[in-house]
């Protein structure tokens, strides 16, 4: 009895593995973050991400959720100039760039009848950052990248 519980014990202390630093995927190139305030009654509130990444490894891509500013949505993959998608094959050195958008809710003017558009959905994320982000993804030995630094943009304030 004494020898099972001890060994249940090593093995439960194995099983929980430390998050490492070092993501085996991607070695991030510059993440930068920029807020554009609408101008009309009601527009949201969006900050774009625009994160360049290179791979490490050939994989496929695919793409599932960034985590920041304690919000979480979804983002995409620049293919080309016209075309942005969700799953992408990647091969040893090539350069990405992930888009994403964080939006705020906002209300339309009715009177009882207002439209409430919905914003990104406020999360805790799986890691803490102070000004970061964790952007989750499917297809590669790690299944997170975390971003320690973000550069920030000037904000666009539209008339």
């Amino acid at each position: 009895m004494r020898n099972l519980l001890i060994t249940s014990i090593v093995a439960s202390l194995f099983a929980f593995t430390p998050v490492h630093d070092k993501n085996k995927d991607f070695q991030l190139m510059s993440a930068s973050k920029q807020t554009t305030f609408g101008g009309v009654s009601g527009s949201p509130v969006t900050t774009q991400y625009r994160i360049k990444i290179k791979a490490l490894r050939s994989f496929t891509l695919v793409t599932d959720s960034i985590f920041a500013e304690n919000r979480i949505d979804r983002f995409s993959i620049v293919k080309d100039s016209f075309h942005m998608v969700d799953t992408f094959r990647l091969k040893k050195g090539k350069t990405v760039e992930i888009i994403m958008e964080l939006k705020t809710e906002s209300e339309m003017g009715g009177g009882n009848y207002q439209v409430k558009i919905p914003g990104s959905r406020v999360t805790k994320p799986p890691f803490s950052t102070d000004q970061g982000l964790v952007i989750r993804y499917f297809g590669g030995k790690c299944n997170y990248l975390i971003v320690k630094q973000v550069q920030k943009k000037p904000d666009i304030l539209m008339p």
